[in-house]
């Protein structure tokens, strides 16, 4: 699993040569990024990154399900989620093309 902290230092790594960039900097633009992506998905806009991927909002109605643990009855409550669906190129490199 890769976390936030990694993806700063990978970012902070990739750009250090390239240009003055501090690791402040780095997690400044991974927060911008990654703000702006919840705040696009809470309007239920859709997000596309070319040869990554989409990521949406969809709504689940509410529905009846059963608990595992003693098989009762149980609602489970209308909810937005978030869906991503993988772009050929991310695919492709996922199976090592």
């Amino acid at each position: 699993m890769t976390t936030r902290v990694e993806i700063i230092d990978d970012l902070y790594q990739t750009m250090r040569f390239q240009m003055p960039f501090t690791r402040r900097q780095a997690q400044g633009a991974v927060e911008v990024i990654l703000f702006e992506m919840v705040n696009a998905l809470s309007k239920h806009e859709e997000i596309t990154l070319r040869g990554f991927g989409t990521f949406s909002v969809s709504h689940k109605k509410e529905r009846m399900a059963q608990n595992p643990k003693n098989g009762d009855p149980a609602v489970v409550s209308a909810r937005n989620v978030v869906k991503f669906k993988a772009g050929k190129q991310f695919k492709e490199a996922c199976n090592g093309g």
